[in-house]
C-alpha cells in the first residue's frame, strides 16, 4: 500500500469518513488527501478528533462535502488520533530511493540543470507513493530529499540486507522485487563522457564492503526502450513494489514516446519482409505488427508510420498483399 492508503486505512479503523481541513495549499493540491498523509508523516500535521467549527469537510476519497467533519488536520487542537508516530508504526517495506552524485562535477552546465530537474521530479514520484524522507540524495545538495555527503556514509548508518543498484550494464536483471534500498546513479550522460559510471559507482561500494547488488532494467531482453532518467527509473521501481505492476507494464506505463521509438527502430527490422515487384525490391511489414508493438511500446499509429517511413518500409494490410498477388 502507499501512504495515502495507510492514512485511510487507519482512519476508516477509528470509523473516519470525513476530515476537515483549513490549509488552502492542501485543498488546492491535485489529491489533498496525499498532502495530508506527507504532511502528518512530515510531522506537519496531526489529525485530531472533532470539526474545529469546520462546516465541509473533505472525503477519503478527496471528495468535498457541506457535513462537519469527523476529525480535522492542524499544528494543534485538542485529542490527537494519529500523528508521525503511529502513523510510522503502520509503515512496512517501504525502500529508500537513493541518488549517487558524487560524480556531479563531470557534467556539463546543461547537464547539471537537467539533472536537478530529474531529481525534482523523482521527488514528485516519492511523494505519489511514498514522503519526501524516502528520498536520499548523496554527493551533491540539491534542496530535495534527505542529503548525505556519500552513499557510503548513509548505507553505513543503516544495516540493509537487500541493497540494489540499478546499472544498465549490470549482469543480472532486475525482476521487480523489492529490497530495502534502491541506488540510482545521479548521471545524466548527454556529452557521452560518462559511459559505465554506475558500474565504477558499484565496484567502489562492493570494494569498500557493502552487500549491494548492481541489477539492469530490461525490456524483452534489451535495455533499449528503457527510460533512463532517473525519475523514470525510480518510477519504474515503485510501480512494481507498491502496484504489483510486471516491469515490462512499469516500463510501458512510464515510456516517453521518444523512448519507445528508440526500440522500435530496432524491433521493426525483424518484422520487414522483401517483395519484388517489376525486378525492384521493397521492404514492407504488416500493419498488424503495429498492434502487435503496442501490447508493450508505448506507441502511436504516428510513430509506427514515420519509423517505417525513415527506413523506407511501406506499410501494408493482409488485404492489401493479396491485392497485390492478385494483380
Amino acid at each position: 500500500m502507499r501512504l495515502k492508503d495507510i492514512l485511510i486505512q487507519e482512519l476508516k479503523k477509528i470509523g473516519i469518513e470525513r476530515i476537515g481541513v483549513r490549509y488552502r495549499k492542501v485543498i488546492a493540491s491535485r489529491d489533498p488527501i496525499r498532502t495530508i498523509a506527507i504532511g502528518v508523516i512530515g510531522g506537519k500535521f496531526k489529525i485530531f478528533k472533532g470539526s474545529n467549527e469546520i462546516n465541509w469537510s473533505l472525503t477519503l476519497n478527496g471528495e468535498k462535502l457541506r457535513l462537519p467533519p469527523q476529525a480535522y488536520v492542524s499544528t494543534s487542537g485538542g485529542e490527537v488520533i494519529l500523528d508521525r508516530d503511529r502513523l510510522l508504526r503502520k509503515i512496512d517495506n517501504f525502500p529508500f530511493i537513493a541518488l549517487d552524485c558524487r560524480f556531479y562535477d563531470l557534467h556539463s552546465q546543461k547537464e547539471k540543470k537537467k539533472l536537478k530537474l530529474q531529481i525534482e521530479q523523482t521527488l514528485g514520484v516519492i511523494r505519489k507513493y511514498m514522503w519526501d524522507e524516502r528520498l536520499i540524495v548523496a554527493g551533491k545538495k540539491f534542496g530535495y530529499g534527505r542529503y548525505y555527503n556519500s552513499i557510503e556514509e548513509f548505507l553505513s548508518k543503516h544495516n540493509f540486507s537487500q541493497v540494489i543498484l540499478l546499472d544498465p550494464n549490470a549482469e543480472s536483471i532486475y525482476s521487480g522485487e523489492n529490497a530495502e534500498c534502491f541506488i540510482i546513479g545521479g548521471i545524466v550522460d548527454k556529452s557521452g563522457n560518462k559511459k559505465g559510471i554506475t558500474s565504477k559507482i558499484f565496484k567502489i561500494l562492493d570494494s569498500s564492503g557493502f552487500n549491494v547488488e548492481a541489477k539492469k532494467i530490461q525490456l524483452r531482453g534489451d535495455v533499449v526502450g528503457v527510460p533512463d532518467r532517473i525519475n523514470h527509473i525510480a518510477e519504474i521501481i515503485l510501480k512494481c513494489v507498491f502496484d504489483n505492476k510486471s516491469v515490462e507494464e512499469a516500463i510501458k506505463e512510464t515510456q516517453p514516446h521518444i523512448v519507445a521509438k528508440w526500440r522500435l527502430r530496432k524491433e521493426i527490422s525483424k518484422h520487414v519482409n522483401k517483395l519484388e515487384i517489376n525486378d525492384k525490391v521493397y521492404g514492407i511489414i504488416l500493419k498488424n505488427k503495429y498492434f502487435e508493438l503496442t501490447n508493450w511500446l508505448n506507441i502511436r499509429w504516428k510513430d509506427f508510420f514515420q519509423v517505417c517511413s525513415e527506413q523506407n518500409i511501406f506499410v501494408i494490410s493482409e488485404r492489401g498483399i493479396q491485392r497485390l498477388f492478385q494483380s
